[in-house]
């Protein structure tokens, strides 16, 4: 009876972020360069950035890579805002509205995830998440229909974004409640038991 079943599911960086948004965006960024001859660019920088602790430097250009791990989507968060902007540097005349609104919506998106990552909130970071997220939806919508009919952000994911400020406030952090620490046992209490059986 003191169980309210809406506050059951609290929102996951690694499902609703990592494997969700950046997988989502990444499509999206993918189709944008393509579509602005900008992929030569983006795979240059992309295998430029140098490694530094907790992020290790990518080994092939990025159209080259075919499966992405949660850690890989973490990464990625990390490092594809200043890829982005690097790739679109020095646009044409007529291309530099879009592509400042392409790296607006990106870099709130970036923000957007650190921010989350945060293990302690006070007023001010949940303001700033608040914030980030207005960005993103105001600079998605003014590129999505320009640049990508198909890249359709009218998706569940999306929309969990908005109850991160929610479950903050409930719960005063969401590392906690990822679902990475319980994937990480995976190979030790299922993988490798079911392989070891005769199946």
């Amino acid at each position: 009876p003191f169980v309210d079943p809406y506050e059951l599911h609290q929102p996951d960086n690694l499902h609703v972020i990592y494997l969700g948004m950046f997988k989502h965006l990444m499509e999206w960024i993918e189709e944008f360069l393509h579509r602005y001859q900008r992929r030569t660019e983006f795979d240059l920088v992309w295998q430029t950035i140098p490694s530094y602790p907790g992020f290790s430097h990518p080994s092939k250009p990025y159209r080259q890579i075919t499966q992405f791990q949660g850690k890989d989507m973490r990464n990625i968060g990390r490092i594809i805002y200043p890829a982005l902007a690097a790739a679109l540097w020095n646009p044409q005349p007529r291309h530099r509205d879009i592509f400042h609104r392409a790296i607006a919506c990106v870099r709130a998106m970036a923000c957007f995830s650190l921010m989350a990552q945060y293990r302690a909130h006070d007023q001010a970071t949940i303001e700033y998440l608040r914030l980030y997220l207005e960005e993103f939806h105001r600079s998605k919508d003014a590129v999505d229909e320009i640049i990508y009919a198909g890249s359709n952000f009218d998706f569940v994911k999306i929309h969990l974004l908005c109850h991160y400020e929610h479950a903050i406030r409930m719960t005063g952090e969401l590392v906690q409640q990822s679902t990475k620490y319980a994937e990480l046992n995976h190979p030790t209490q299922a993988k490798d038991p079911f392989s070891r059986s005769n199946k």
